[in-house]
């Protein structure tokens, strides 16, 4: 399981962490309260319609899939995607997208919701404590902001220091996911869009960036 989460954390996490950037941005320090009948998620005077992914049970450290969660008796309407993601594992793998729930001992629920949202295509995702927990939805038909030049090098910083990954497979990944087009050399990885600045990343003799540059001219020096 581990090998093949890695290969799509590494895929979808730059994404991720745009979206969860983004999201901070748009509700700030407001509290948060689910209707799960509704299928809303409220941020004090903001409302959006979610969809439930799983569970984090912080008795055992462990992952349950909102479609195997029985027990809470979720509406249908609030567990579509998490169907939908169950469905991409039967057809193509990987394994814990099928297991009703797993082990969140070698990755957090927060990498598990990172991938999620990243297959689903979807907005950012959710983390609400509860007693014992935490609930993880994703949010839908929410406006973020859209990822400038600053925020790409925050972000691609960010996830280098925070995560072990493979810095070629998300740079370009990432890059690729915001409309680039991207050029590759075995020490390089140059990014072109244009109506967005150029980027250009370099790594070391390991794979890891070791520079990172962002032009607002239309080239990125390396």
């Amino acid at each position: 399981m581990l090998t093949a989460f890695a290969e799509l954390f590494a895929r979808h996490v730059g994404s991720a962490t745009a979206r969860q950037l983004a999201l901070g941005d748009v509700l700030g320090e407001r509290s948060w309260a689910v209707d799960i009948g509704q299928g809303t998620a409220t941020f004090d005077e903001l409302t959006f319609p979610i969809q439930v992914l799983g569970t984090e049970a912080e008795g055992d450290n462990s992952w349950l899939w909102a479609w195997a969660n029985q027990a809470s008796s979720l509406p249908e309407s609030v567990v579509r995607s998490a169907h939908r993601l169950r469905a991409m594992g039967q057809d193509r793998g990987p394994e814990f997208l099928v297991s009703r729930g797993f082990s969140l001992n070698a990755i957090s629920g927060r990498q598990v919701a990172m991938v999620c949202t990243g297959l689903l295509g979807s907005g950012p995702y959710y983390r609400g404590p509860y007693d014992g927990g935490a609930l993880y939805f994703a949010i839908e038909n929410i406006t973020l902001p859209e990822v400038d030049g600053a925020r790409l090098s925050t972000v691609l910083t960010q996830v280098i220091s925070s995560f072990s990954v493979d810095h070629r497979v998300t740079s370009r990944s990432f890059l690729a996911d915001l409309g680039y087009t991207v050029e590759e050399t075995t020490s390089q990885i140059r990014g072109l869009k244009v109506s967005g600045p150029a980027v250009c990343v370099d790594f070391d003799a390991t794979g890891r960036l070791s520079s990172l540059s962002v032009s607002l001219r239309g080239h990125a020096n390396g």
